[in-house]
């Protein structure tokens, strides 16, 4: 966290089962999916994972063109 805070990372968490993403350390972060639906609580996983491999693939795109 003290390299994303240094914007020397990149962090993205994959809500994969409910928690607490969204305390102290986490909350500036944008999880994925971007639905903040847990992975596990959704019918259509394959879709889910589809989006957020897009999602992260945007993610290195933008960082490559900085």
């Amino acid at each position: 966290m003290e390299k994303y805070k240094s914007g020397k990372a990149q962090v993205i968490p994959i809500l994969v089962k409910k928690c607490h993403w969204d305390r102290e350390l986490y909350k500036d972060l944008n999880p994925l999916p971007r639905d903040r639906k847990p992975i596990a609580s959704s019918t259509k996983r394959d879709d889910v994972f589809f989006a957020i491999v897009d999602e992260i693939r945007n993610e290195i795109d933008n960082l490559k063109n900085k």
